[in-house]
């Protein structure tokens, strides 16, 4: 497995393969949780997402993940897939005991360095208070917002890298 991001305090960050998509979605599960409790929505996609959907997603882009030394083992990961001049960042996540210490931002750039100068794009919703502050603060610009529930809009972020 390709190891792509030197040691800067965090857990290794390197491409994932086949063997780790059964632990990817178990973290998965576990890290968007709360976020299914803040929505009270509990048929996310990413909580009932299935072994088989995930595999079409991982054959689709690279999934990264952060990897800890014992402890925890698998603590986070992103998912990209890129189509034309754009890369379409989806489901970061990172395990709810390793959060607000920069791997999501970690993982966020990791991407950007992966695939180099183009258009990013990602969404969440707007109760996602976390996570937009995240990305604004890695440079992402809100470009549109799309109705998901009578109470709850998506929003679109974007980022140029140059």
């Amino acid at each position: 497995m390709a190891s792509f991001m030197g040691d800067s305090g965090l857990p290794r960050l390197e491409l994932a393969g086949l063997d780790d998509l059964p632990a990817i979605l178990d973290l998965q599960k576990l890290a968007f949780w709360g976020e299914a409790q803040a929505l009270g929505d509990f048929s996310i996609t990413p909580l009932s997402q299935t072994l088989s959907s995930l595999r079409s997603e991982f054959e689709q882009g690279p999934v990264l993940v952060a990897r800890e030394e014992g402890g925890l083992g698998l603590v986070g990961s992103v998912r990209a897939r890129e189509e034309a001049d754009s890369v379409y960042v989806a489901k970061l996540f990172v395990h709810p005991e390793r959060q607000n210490r920069g791997l999501g931002r970690a993982l966020l750039a990791a991407v950007e360095k992966l695939f180099g100068p183009k258009t990013y794009a990602l969404f969440t919703t707007e109760k996602s208070h976390k996570n937009l502050r995240l990305y604004r603060l890695m440079g992402y610009r809100e470009f549109k917002r799309e109705k998901w529930t009578d109470e709850e809009d998506f929003v679109f972020l974007k980022k140029e890298v140059v």
